[in-house]
């Protein structure tokens, strides 16, 4: 295509995931912090918010607390990742779409890029 359009500039984006997906990936950032809070000042951390130690924590996570906290963070990163990707490949010349991978759920062919291009730029 370099070879064919050398004036074709590409800019590369993000495409944004719907507004409840992007909410609840930021709540779950929000959580994420706060439970990795909670595994590494243990204890403190339920006497700071004037609760008992659940037993659930004394059993469970007290004794591993780097495990929980590797589990916490690689989890969170995990739903986190699903609710941003958007499976986006959308091809955009001089504002006219060339091709969108969310209409046809595939990535185009060089032919298919090639007439798309052309019909925007010549």
């Amino acid at each position: 295509m370099e070879k064919r359009y050398p004036q074709l500039e590409v800019q590369a984006s993000t495409y944004p995931p719907p507004p409840l997906q992007a909410l609840l990936a930021k709540a779950l950032g929000y959580a994420q912090v706060a439970l990795i809070a909670f595994v590494v000042l243990g204890e403190k951390a339920f006497e700071f918010c004037g609760m008992p130690t659940p037993l659930w924590y004394t059993q469970n996570v007290a004794n591993q607390r780097l495990v929980a906290g590797i589990m916490v963070w690689f989890v969170g990163n995990m739903i986190f990742n699903g609710l941003t990707q958007t499976g986006a490949f959308e091809i955009y010349s001089n504002d006219q779409l060339v091709f969108s991978k969310l209409a046809t759920g595939r990535f185009p062919s060089i032919q298919e890029l090639a007439d798309g291009l052309q019909r925007t730029l010549e």
